[in-house]
């Protein structure tokens, strides 16, 4: 939030060497992990954030918290985005704001990406988008993007 990646990503990882990450505690590692993903794709580093959003959206997973799965969706997108997928990193923001189990500040950082990711688009494009996103498996898409990231 305050737009100090490397500093976001230093803490993360003392955070996870003071929890120990080789512990079965995966709900807190997919949250340290997510921060850490992120940071690495808002600085540039395409490699290590994928790296790092695969192991954040496994660690959800095998916390069986999907509700930590969309938010990491988020980054996600991001990072869809930022290799030209918009149409897809638009799918998987339009899941986590409408999905019954996203946290509400998921959906507070999915709606200002969707409104920047829609600027432009046509109405059609936007609601393609958005139905193609609701009518998505939570599971699927998991098992989908554990796949490609892990590629």
């Amino acid at each position: 939030m305050l737009e100090n990646y490397p500093g976001a990503i230093r803490f993360a990882q003392e955070s996870m060497s003071i929890h120990q990450i080789g512990s079965a505690d995966f709900d807190l590692q997919a949250w340290e992990l997510r921060v850490i993903g992120h940071a690495y794709l808002l600085t540039g580093d395409i490699p290590n954030a994928r790296k790092y959003l695969y192991r954040a959206l496994k660690a959800g997973v095998q916390a069986n918290l999907r509700s930590r799965a969309l938010l990491t969706l988020i980054p996600i997108a991001r990072l869809l985005n930022s290799q030209g997928d918009t149409g897809r990193a638009l799918e998987y923001l339009f899941l986590v704001r409408h999905h019954p189990i996203s946290w509400q500040m998921a959906r507070d950082q999915a709606s200002p990406l969707i409104a920047s990711l829609t600027a432009g688009l046509s109405a059609e494009v936007i609601t393609a988008a958005q139905e193609r996103g609701l009518m998505r498996d939570l599971n699927a898409t998991i098992a989908e993007l554990l796949k490609e990231l892990a590629e």
